[in-house]
């Protein structure tokens, strides 16, 4: 992949293509906003610069799903994360999905976009996220590494 660095400044959303692909992913959420095969969508796309729409296409983490009563227990200690889903009282797809990623390379067929959670409200520890979006003539490869940056287990 021929890649470039650049700042978190630049673009929002970054358009892929190879072959009879193309994609778009946006910096927020590192959503997946599009996905097509000679122009016919294989994802329910969204709008640019618009809400995402049930959670489409973002990075869950560091939990997915849902935590019932917005609780879990990491080594005997019970964790309370804020209540997103009032509805089901539930804490809904982690911390990051409304986050702006930051784009750390880019190229025509693959950009990888990063976050780090640092000790914050339903997750009191420390944890360093990349998602790498590659477009070949297979499709789309979305790699997800998550990564502890300390010493000390975490859930």
């Amino acid at each position: 992949m021929s890649s470039t660095k650049f700042s978190a400044q630049d673009d929002t959303e970054f358009k892929l293509a190879s072959g009879d692909y193309s994609a778009v992913v946006t910096r927020r959420g590192a959503a997946l906003r599009s996905l097509q095969y000679r122009g016919r969508n294989l994802v329910v796309p969204f709008e640019p610069a618009s809400q995402i729409p049930d959670f489409r296409g973002v990075i869950c983490a560091p939990w997915p799903n849902r935590l019932a009563d917005g609780r879990y227990l990491w080594n005997g200690k019970e964790i309370q994360a804020t209540i997103n889903e009032p509805d089901r009282q539930t804490a809904l797809h982690g911390l990051v999905f409304e986050r702006t990623w930051k784009a750390t390379q880019r190229g025509q067929t693959a950009v990888t976009l990063e976050t780090s959670i640092s000790g914050e409200n339903g997750y009191p520890f420390a944890l360093d996220l990349r998602v790498i979006y590659s477009l070949g003539e297979q499709g789309l490869v979305g790699t997800v590494t998550a990564r502890n940056p300390g010493a000390t287990p975490i859930p």
